[in-house]
């Protein structure tokens, strides 16, 4: 009971934020199994050592094994919310259940766990010679572990761990600390047991810190158990350690643990791997477009890659001795399911149109990863380049910069990595022409850090306008392939001008064009107090009163293509209001959706385009904006334009807004 109790403090102190522990104690339904609810309720987002202390102060009295306890405890977790849900039974004993022989108990267990729901998972964990069996049917997720004695109480409840927390743990620790990682890991968990044990720290291989220390906690057993009646209360030995966890980016490499006081050193990690899919067709070419795919047979296959740099990890880097890499999907062509669950190397045959593919890999005995995917890995990548500020030059008798502006270039919202940028060329860059300032295309280079280019005006410039120059839009086109994937984007980026040329010399064109102008100042004045000031103010891109939403059912069978309208609404406001630019709203799917998102409202931004103002509400992976679609790791948001496209995917229709397309009604 103490070493039970012991493992359970650890437990405890590596809940994540999400989780929510309940626990249940079987002495409490002993007598007639009307108690309700759990005793203790641990939240991960509470302080770690508080939770550790819970359980730690809690007394109870040894009694029965009332079935009514996992009862109370399944009955509770059908109605909570979860994305994973987990029933962990901890016994030393046979369930009181009224059978006449331990068979007819163990069939009648079984038969209650066969029926479960789907989305809850179970583990036994039978302490001690005497504890209730179970059938493990890992196909249902039922799992069966058991402590034949006291001293495989704590390895076991690590393997109950590592399954419930999706974590693995590492084998080989040296007797300093040190350990190897094979692969990215996002959190390190150091668990350290012994007298007066602390960790100190978590370095790499150069001696510097490795990750951010997220909690530390002690854990120990009581001085002796909760019942004191019971002829065996007093602990054989008190158990002291200590739980830390890590969190960060941790790259592949030999890291060492500091700790004080350790007899037994522990590491637990969760790797930090993203899973991806393609298919072969029968010559061996990988199809990474998803658009007009001929109809075939074709050969699935998938990859883990790294987290950190996106890059492909060989798989002798991933199976360990607990556990091989095996993957799975579930495929839909064209919203038709497959049958069966495909595996790497299976033969697939598709009908002309869209795939769909819900993939898994579990690795590592305890480790999965799920994703849907639609080949869209393989796409072109979108690159975005964003200036890093101060970005200002200076006008004087040349144009000239105190230092390279620095032109940051992201591919995937991701910076590329060494090799990738090794194949990179310097994009096309040009300088917007329709304007009165205008200035010589500057000269771009590379610098000697990924994603970064350097931007400095001309030296040998042509002849400056005698006019006041502020500012300078450059446009910066890619389209190249790197790594034979496509890399396309085209950005329009502002560097800003200070003219420290005299006032006469700014304003000289001006003057000599529109001398007449100064007797009409006065008059002026006042009407423009009235009146919009020209480059000022923005307006919207001039798009249709009613525009098209042309509605598609996910299933051609559930019904037909129609058209509904998408009012373009303006704020009367913003339109008089000078300065202030124009502001709209529209749907962006039709009134008649049960879909929730409310209206896009958007506000003018200049050279026909339009920054949307609420993009928060458009951020769940179902909006896509020319082709790009729309997350939370989305930056910056799209743009609009009157040509962009914007597609909602529900799960009964599919809208489709162009916006500068009319509404069509349908015809009866």
């Amino acid at each position: 009971w103490s070493k039970a109790k012991y493992s359970m403090e650890v437990f405890a102190s590596m809940l994540s934020p999400d989780d929510t522990m309940k626990i249940y104690y079987m002495s409490d339904y002993s007598k007639d199994g009307d108690k309700d609810g759990a005793r203790l309720v641990l939240e991960g987002e509470d302080d770690a050592k508080t939770n550790v202390l819970k359980i730690r102060n809690e007394q109870t009295k040894s009694g029965n094994t009332p079935f009514e306890t996992v009862e109370e405890a399944y009955e509770d977790l059908q109605e909570a919310d979860g994305e994973e849900k987990w029933l962990i039974v901890l016994t030393d004993g046979q369930f009181l259940n009224g059978e006449k022989t331990e068979k007819e108990q163990e069939q009648k267990l079984n038969e209650f766990l066969i029926s479960k729901d789907s989305d809850i998972n179970v583990i036994f964990l039978g302490l001690g010679q005497d504890a209730q069996k179970i059938d493990e049917n890992r196909n249902k997720e039922i799992y069966s572990e058991r402590a034949a004695d006291a001293d495989q109480i704590f390895d076991k409840v690590t393997e109950v761990f590592n399954r419930v927390y999706n974590t693995s743990s590492l084998k080989q620790v040296g007797s300093d600390g040190t350990f190897t990682l094979d692969v990215p890991m996002s959190q390190i968990t150091v668990f350290v047991q012994g007298k007066d044990s602390e960790i100190l720290g978590l370095v790499d291989e150069n001696g510097k810190d490795a990750g951010k220390l997220d909690s530390i906690v002690d854990v120990e057993t009581a001085d002796d158990s909760d019942n004191k009646s019971h002829p065996d209360s007093k602990p054989k030995e008190k158990l002291e350690g200590a739980v830390a966890v890590f969190d960060g980016d941790f790259a592949p490499g030999t890291y060492q643990v500091k700790t004080k006081n350790a007899a037994r050193t522990e590491i637990y990690y969760k790797p930090n791997l993203a899973l991806t899919a393609w298919l072969e067709d029968s010559s061996g070419n990988k199809i990474d477009q998803m658009k007009d795919l001929p109809s075939g047979d074709y050969t699935i296959h998938f990859e883990l890659i790294s987290g950190l740099d996106q890059t492909p990890l060989p798989a002798d880097n991933i199976v360990s001795d607990s556990g091989d890499l095996e993957y799975e999907a579930i495929i839909k062509n064209n919203g038709r399911q497959l049958d069966g669950v495909y595996k790497d190397g299976d033969t697939i045959h598709v009908d002309e149109g869209e795939l769909d593919l819900d993939v898994t890999a579990t690795f590592m005995r305890y480790n999965r990863i799920s994703d849907h995917l639609s080949l869209s890995a393989f796409d072109d990548k979108t690159v975005t380049f964003e200036m890093e500020e101060p970005s200002e030059w200076r006008l004087g008798k040349t144009l000239e910069s105190a230092q390279p502006t620095r032109l940051i270039m992201k591919v995937q919202d991701q910076m590329p990595t060494a090799e990738e940028w090794a194949q990179v060329t310097v994009p096309e860059i040009t300088v917007n022409t329709d304007t009165e300032t205008p200035v010589d295309a500057p000269v771009i280079t590379k610098s000697d850090e990924p994603g970064v280019f350097l931007i400095e005006p001309q030296k040998d410039q042509s002849k400056f306008e005698n006019v006041t120059y502020s500012k300078a839009d450059l446009t910066i086109k890619m389209d190249e392939t790197v790594d034979q994937i496509p890399w396309q984007g085209e950005e329009t980026v502002e560097v800003r001008i200070r003219d420290n040329r005299s006032w006469l010399t700014q304003h000289l064109k001006w003057i000599s064009q529109n001398w007449w102008w100064a007797i009409l100042l006065p008059i002026l004045l006042l009407i423009l107090g009235a009146l919009y000031i020209p480059g000022v103010k923005k307006y919207l891109p001039k798009l249709p009163k009613k525009m098209n939403i042309e509605c598609k059912p996910v299933n051609l069978g559930s019904g037909k293509v129609r058209n509904e309208d998408s009012v373009f609404t303006i704020n009367s406001s913003s339109t008089w209001m000078p300065f202030k630019p124009q502001e709209g709203r529209f749907r962006i799917v039709p009134a008649s959706s049960d879909s929730d998102l409310p209206m896009m409202k958007v506000k003018a931004a200049g050279n026909n385009q339009m920054t949307v103002m609420n993009p928060a509400m458009f951020r769940d992976g179902n909006v896509i904006i020319n082709g790009e679609v729309i997350t939370d790791k989305t930056k910056p948001f799209p743009k609009l334009k009157r040509s962009s496209e914007i597609i909602v995917k529900t799960k009964s229709e599919v809208y489709e807004l162009h916006l500068n397309q009319k509404y069509v009604p349908d015809e009866d």
